[in-house]
């Protein structure tokens, strides 16, 4: 049948392309936490998680299992960036195109999801083991990956 093999071709080639084309046109990072882009994206996905966008695309993914809401503030080539991930959400992340070559966290902040109030959080100065520098540490293309459960915190290239 020629419809189930147009919606594939559309979801692996044709999709991947317009967005490989869009997307370095919005130069720095950009959140997956924007709902209208969310939607456009799905709607023309058909609903299917996107592969990596193109190659000159860092993503910054932050998992947030501290069981609050949490607020990530990082340097990506000396500009504040900051993601918000709320307990429900667990999973957000950044998209950073062009590629950086510096990805520096600065603090993570917990934060009450009922009144917003501060709870703790973690102070990143002077703790380099996080810092992230392109060609010794990622690549493009690449996640990086925090993930926070309390006041723990694991990072990683994947």
């Amino acid at each position: 049948m020629v419809l189930p093999r147009l919606n594939k071709f559309v979801r692996r080639i044709v999709v991947p392309a317009i967005l490989a084309l869009a997307l370095p046109m919005a130069a720095g990072c950009y959140s997956s936490s924007d709902d209208e882009f969310d939607e456009f994206i799905n709607n023309i996905a058909g609903g299917e998680p996107l592969p990596q966008l193109d190659p000159a695309t860092v993503t910054i993914r932050v998992i947030n299992e501290s069981g609050y809401d949490s607020m990530f503030e990082y340097l990506v080539d000396g500009v504040s960036q900051t993601i918000t991930c709320t307990k429900e959400q667990k999973l957000c992340e950044e998209f950073c195109n062009p590629c950086p070559t510096k990805i520096e966290p600065v603090s993570q902040s917990l934060l009450d999801p009922t009144t917003g109030g501060f709870v703790g959080g973690i102070d990143f100065t002077g703790r380099l083991e996080y810092t992230f520098e392109l060609g010794d540490d990622f690549e493009c293309g690449n996640i990086l990956l925090f993930q926070f459960e309390g006041t723990q915190i694991t990072a990683g290239v994947y």
